[in-house]
């Protein structure tokens, strides 16, 4: 516990060093590694920086969250345009390796990637996770009492390929795979998740998914990392096939829009708002395949709540977050939130209650703290608090939670 004070004892002490030596000279922007290491020379200022084709971080990495307790590893943040053009948009990966307080081990490779003068773009996620996670039954206000500790393992690799049509619009297809396995409870599984699987004809112990996807994107947002302005819609419809290796067939929607608003010109007060749902629309599908919140692509949703919280054949999800600077550098800033979450059972044999859409909705609210670690990038250092019924949550993590 000693080591994890002093970390973020650490975090908190050095902008308040810097906003107490802050005078009117020194309202320039202004970030973590900058206050660290000093002023760049001459080659490395602003105008070049901006220049440069590819920015490349590796660092010690340290998160925390109600699924995973704290997180400790190393990242890279690799950002980079491909076209020598002011047009074309930058592209982001983020390469990762954790392990958790509550022994979990993730790997990732997620990011998107934009090819010159954004003629086409391509969304990845790679992951191995060996995990850990409390279920709780299927849809919305399922009871505290019916949390189980599931233990496995993950295999995932979803990549999208979409060509430009049209100024920020953009169509393709991609591939689906996702294996969960060695899956197990401490003792036992509950019988939920049992009795689903079973009336199913579905296996307990794994699952596979694979399949293809068609796909669309517009996308108007002025950094993807951290956007001031703009919008971003996706929708993405996936076939799941027996035939290709799936334990089912079956089919399901993925509809998703975030929105960027300035409050004032000079970017100091913002408001963020994200939504998506995600639907089966046909087909029987196992219990760990099912959309779940903490599902999406960063596993960011519903801060208040546990990833896997609820889980269910239909979910809808919605958020917004008012972001505000601080300091006049824009060092500090801080943020509050509102979301909500709504999921149904699925109509299998085995549920006694059919639980519709919105008839229980979820929800949760926080606050934060942001401390700018790159300015050129926009990333930000998040420290949020949020609380949920029956639920809290502590998140410490690199990059904004949308």
């Amino acid at each position: 516990m000693r080591k994890y004070l002093t970390i973020l004892l650490l975090i908190a002490i050095i902008p308040f060093q810097e906003l107490s030596a802050q005078t009117k000279g020194d309202a320039e922007l202004k970030d973590i590694w900058q206050i660290i290491f000093g002023e760049k020379k001459k080659k490395d200022s602003l105008k070049a920086r901006k220049e440069r084709v590819v920015e490349f971080g590796a660092l010690p990495y340290v998160a925390a969250s109600p699924s995973s307790g704290f997180k400790f590893g190393a990242v890279t943040n690799i950002h980079y345009r491909l076209g020598k053009d002011s047009i074309t948009q930058k592209s982001a990966q983020t390469i990762s390796l954790a392990y958790t307080t509550k022994k979990q081990l993730y790997f990732y490779l997620r990011g998107q990637t934009y090819l010159p003068r954004n003629s086409w773009t391509a969304d990845i996620d790679i992951r191995y996770n060996n995990n850990n996670e409390n279920i709780y039954g299927l849809g919305t206000g399922t009871p505290v009492d019916n949390e189980w500790l599931l233990y496995y393992s993950t295999v995932r690799a979803n990549i999208t390929m979409m060509k430009k049509i049209s100024n920020a619009f953009y169509a393709g297809a991609g591939i689906n795979y996702n294996y969960y396995f060695n899956i197990h409870g401490k003792d036992s599984l509950p019988d939920y998740y049992i009795n689903y699987n079973r009336s199913l004809g579905i296996a307990q112990d794994q699952s596979v998914a694979a399949g293809f996807n068609i796909a669309a994107l517009y996308d108007t947002r002025d950094n993807i990392i951290n956007a001031y302005k703009g919008i971003l819609a996706r929708v993405t419809y996936s076939f799941l096939f027996d035939i290709l290796g799936s334990d089912q067939s079956w089919q399901q929607l993925w509809a998703e829009f975030r929105a960027f608003q300035r409050l004032t010109s000079n970017n100091r007060h913002r408001l963020a708002f994200w939504a998506y749902a995600s639907m089966i629309t046909t087909g029987d599908v196992p219990y760990m395949n099912l959309p779940a919140v903490g599902y999406d692509l960063f596993g960011k949703s519903a801060r208040g709540y546990a990833i896997g919280r609820f889980r269910g054949d239909k979910l809808l999800y919605g958020e917004i977050e008012y972001r505000a600077s601080i300091t006049r550098n824009d060092l500090i800033g801080a943020v509050a939130f509102i979301n909500a979450s709504t999921a149904s059972a699925p109509n299998a044999p085995s549920i006694e209650q059919k639980i519709r859409l919105f008839e229980y909705i979820e929800p949760g609210a926080g606050i934060g703290l942001r401390l700018k670690l790159n300015r050129f990038s926009r990333t930000n250092i998040s420290v949020d608090y949020a609380i949920g019924r029956k639920s809290q949550g502590f998140y410490l993590d690199i990059s904004e939670t949308f």
